[in-house]
């Protein structure tokens, strides 16, 4: 029985179970069923072959879920369409299904989506055999963009349903009833929560806002919380600011940047809960994954490596390192999308998919990952190597810093220089932050720092870099 199915079953078992819950509203098993089976008769009317890429656009999380699931059902494949067009123009596109106008494509159809696609009537959708075998691609979800811009990468039902059983397994075993996911539904991580949710009949709890997110684990007992580093701070510094009881909360799931022993002692006093540190990728799923307080004393530890994954760290010339020496990573599962060829492929790869996910590290005799930094990223202070990130947490340490973002420039004698973007809590001299910086850290003063409304992040929660850059430039 696929994902879809089981989502029914749930429906017709406990229609009034609520499925999906934003902030001011609540969607229920049965609503949702209905809502798939309106958008279905939408899409049947729409002249539109198995296998045709369509482009989504549609802001609300609930309906963004329902369309992509009525996709997938109907035998098209769905891609959630972001600003950048640039990004999604050399994609195969049939169609667009958008609350806007869309600018016109040639050869591509489109369709307005408004309220009365998801006016459910009395009838649900009902099981019927998959349009998709395993192995077709139904689906395309655009990577991160930490490896330089956002690619396609192309899903299969097989491997969404290895998915949502290996979250499932990871995931406490499924043993919750409520979870908070802060993740978009349009990336990959958060629709894989989503799926995982939907299909244990689980209800899922969606918002990016952190007093909201606080107030909704509050008011429905949420037991499970997924979110980015990003995410968590911001929820802390609510706390702060006025605190929101979170006794209910028993596991607090954390990806997208590296956590440190600072956060997790203000998170686990201000939210409670076992705080468990995730590393993985649009292109391949989950990677590695620990409970933090089982992660070793080593400053970048991210997690065991789960069984279904194999990483390996090479040398400059691409040969693989012996285990525990810091090279650059190639990984690869049994869960992993297909994705162009990015350039980063070697001759001893030998055919086989392992992707490039740009990190430096190495993985322990006791088998746990630890990053480094990023290929891209490390600043050349000197010929002293040093991850930006490492200064965003000494800024992140200063009492007025909110959110940081560092990068590198080339300075006077083509001698990389470190500059910053900042937001500010309450104005503060930059003199002042650059003092505070050169005062705890050997290498990577930033040289210029300037405040900015907003640090650029993807969906994910991870700093867009180029983007830091162009706010420097």
């Amino acid at each position: 029985m696929g994902f879809v199915d089981t989502l029914l079953y749930h429906a017709r078992v406990e229609p009034e179970r609520p499925a999906v819950v934003l902030v001011d509203r609540v969607v229920t098993y049965g609503m949702l069923a209905r809502v798939l089976r309106a958008i279905e008769i939408r899409l049947a009317q729409a002249e539109l072959a198995k296998g045709d890429v369509v482009g989504i656009r549609v802001g609300n999380p609930t309906r963004h879920l329902a369309m992509l699931i009525a996709l997938q059902r109907s035998g098209l494949v769905s891609v959630a369409l972001g600003d950048d067009v640039s990004v999604t123009a050399a994609l195969p596109l049939k169609a667009i299904a958008s609350e806007r106008i869309e600018p016109p494509r040639p050869g591509v159809k489109q369709f307005l989506v408004t309220d009365d696609w998801f006016a459910g009537g009395a009838d649900m959708a009902t099981p019927r055999p998959p349009v998709f075998d395993d192995d077709d691609e139904c689906c395309i979800m655009m990577s991160s963009g930490t490896t330089g811009r956002p690619k396609p990468v192309w899903l299969s039902p097989g491997v969404l349903e290895q998915w949502i059983s290996q979250l499932t397994m990871s995931m406490a075993g499924g043993n919750f009833e409520i979870v908070m996911c802060g993740m978009s539904v349009a990336g990959a991580w958060g629709y894989a929560v989503a799926l995982t949710a939907l299909w244990g009949g689980k209800t899922l709890l969606l918002s990016d806002v952190a007093r909201e997110t606080l107030h909704m684990i509050s008011l429905y007992r949420a037991e499970y919380l997924v979110c980015s580093g990003h995410q968590l701070r911001m929820l802390v510094e609510c706390q702060n600011e006025h605190f929101v009881p979170c006794g209910s909360l028993r596991h607090i799931e954390v990806g997208g940047s590296l956590l440190t022993s600072e956060l997790v002692a203000t998170a686990r006093a201000k939210l409670g809960g076992r705080i468990i540190s995730e590393y993985g990728t649009t292109e391949a799923g989950q990677i590695a994954r620990s409970p933090v307080d089982r992660l070793p004393a080593v400053e970048g530890a991210v997690g065991q490596v789960l069984p279904w994954a194999t990483i390996e760290a090479l040398d400059g010339a691409g040969r693989a390192l012996p285990q525990g020496h810091e090279g650059i990573l190639r990984l690869r599962s049994t869960a992993q999308g297909r994705w162009e060829d990015i350039g980063h492929r070697n001759a001893s790869d030998a055919g086989e998919r392992w992707f490039y996910p740009g990190d430096v590290g190495f993985v322990r005799p006791d088998g746990c990952l630890v990053i480094t930094g990023r290929v891209g990223d490390l600043i050349n202070i000197g010929g002293v190597k040093i991850a930006p990130d490492r200064i965003e947490q000494v800024l992140l340490a200063h009492p007025q810093v909110k959110d940081a973002g560092v990068t590198s420039f080339a300075g006077a004698g083509g001698l990389e220089e470190v500059r910053a973007a900042v937001v500010l809590r309450e104005p503060v001299e930059s003199e002042e932050l650059i003092a505070f910086c050169a005062a705890r850290l050997i290498d990577g003063t930033p040289r210029l720092i300037r405040t900015v409304d907003e640090i650029p992040r993807n969906v994910g929660g991870k700093i867009v870099r180029e983007r830091v850059r162009d706010l420097l430039t």
